[in-house]
């Protein structure tokens, strides 16, 4: 299944390079391939071959399967789209390439190239358990032949038409290209998909209930059905947003804010801008970003914590602020901790942070008397620290 759209998934399994894309086998396609080997292994074991040869069909219609999704790959990218990644699934694969620049004939082909090449897996599989019957092992032949039967279906499967199979993205591009409009085929793509979607729900249930159909074909025709019916319904709520998209003006998007002043807090910001009608608030850094002179005034300040005595630590803070020109106000601002000031740029506001914890590391030492000088601390020395 090609896709147009970026996966964005992440995590654990296997990933390596084919063909210089990138292909990822997530721990739910390892999944897949254990519940692969798990489902068929009842009927190998009846034609004698067992739960080796259950596993080596599993791995073998996961290859199958890759030869499908990089058909999709190579076919994008010899068409000039790159090609972001390949993945392997527990419901199969999909193949992510770029959508810049995509015509209908073009979205035709790659659609087309993954059931096809599945066709042809198909068929080299059939012709190769004729061409070996009776010069190899019997289990050879029977693996061979289910490899191509479940190719056949795999790849008539993917013709149908609907979103989000292969034959969905061929009727997308016939629509697309017949009426000029890329949403009209999407739409029309996506309700066959959802068609497709209830008949494999519907006719295996009414099936089983006649007693003509067991419970795990059941039971995959239904996860199948979902499958399909949530793609359909993913890739119609994305065209029809992609549809409104040129009808947006930017007027409509924008908010009115009002500008942050550098010595307010966050509760006057906010009632201005509650007052201006306005819902947002540009906010201004309180000095410029923190760079090397940042850095001196920290480690300026630091000094007066090693200071011997109150008065001295004091007065190594002061010449510090001075010689930085930290006004009062901002001074006042960066040892502010009752109050919920307007951030500023990350690092600016790492360094005014940092700048208040040595402020109120030094202030509670001088309470708590750990900074001494040689006359007892002055009442003054108390309120000023609070």
């Amino acid at each position: 299944m090609a896709d147009a759209q970026d996966d964005g998934q992440s995590g654990s399994g296997l990933r390596f390079r084919l063909f210089g894309m990138p292909v990822r086998v997530p721990l739910s396609g390892l999944a897949g391939v254990a519940l692969v080997a798990w489902l068929w292994t009842p009927t190998f074991s009846v034609a004698g071959s067992g739960v080796w040869a259950a596993i080596v069909f599993a791995l073998g219609l996961y290859a199958s399967i890759l030869a499908h999704e990089l058909a999709h790959g190579l076919t994008a990218r010899g068409l000039g789209h790159g090609v972001r990644g390949i993945t392997l699934w527990i419901l199969g694969g999909f193949t992510v390439y770029e959508r810049a620049g995509l015509t209908a004939m073009r979205e035709g082909l790659i659609a087309a190239s993954g059931p096809l090449t599945t066709l042809g897996v198909a068929g080299l599989c059939e012709l190769g358990a004729n061409l070996l019957l009776g010069q190899v092992p019997g289990v050879v032949v029977v693996v061979l032949k289910a490899l191509a039967w479940t190719n056949l279906l795999l790849g008539i499967l993917n013709l149908l038409p609907g979103l989000p199979l292969d034959g969905g993205g061929i009727v997308r591009a016939a629509v697309w290209g017949l009426t000029g409009s890329e949403y009209r085929g999407t739409v029309v793509a996506a309700w066959f998909g959802r068609i497709i979607a209830l008949v494999c729900v519907g006719v295996p249930l009414g099936l089983a209930l006649g007693g003509r159909l067991d419970l795990v074909n059941v039971l995959v025709a239904c996860v199948f059905g979902v499958f399909v019916w949530v793609g359909a319904t993913a890739s119609l709520r994305a065209a029809t947003f992609e549809a409104k998209i040129p009808g947006l003006q930017a007027g409509a998007l924008a908010r009115r804010a009002v500008p942050a002043r550098g010595p307010e807090s966050l509760a006057l910001a906010e009632q201005r801008m509650t007052q201006a009608q306005a819902g947002a608030i540009v906010v201004v850094p309180l000095w410029p970003k923190a760079g090397d002179a940042a850095k001196r005034l920290i480690v300026e300040a630091k000094a007066a914590l090693d200071e011997p005595t109150s008065r001295a630590a004091l007065t190594t803070l002061v010449r510090a602020c001075v010689a930085h020109q930290l006004r009062r106000p901002a001074l006042a601002r960066l040892l502010d901790f009752e109050e919920a000031i307007l951030p500023t740029d990350i690092e600016t506001a790492r360094v005014a942070e940092e700048f208040r914890q040595i402020g109120l590391s030094l202030f509670s030492q001088v309470e708590k008397g750990v900074l001494t000088s040689r006359q007892p601390t002055t009442s003054a020395s108390s309120p000023f620290a609070r």
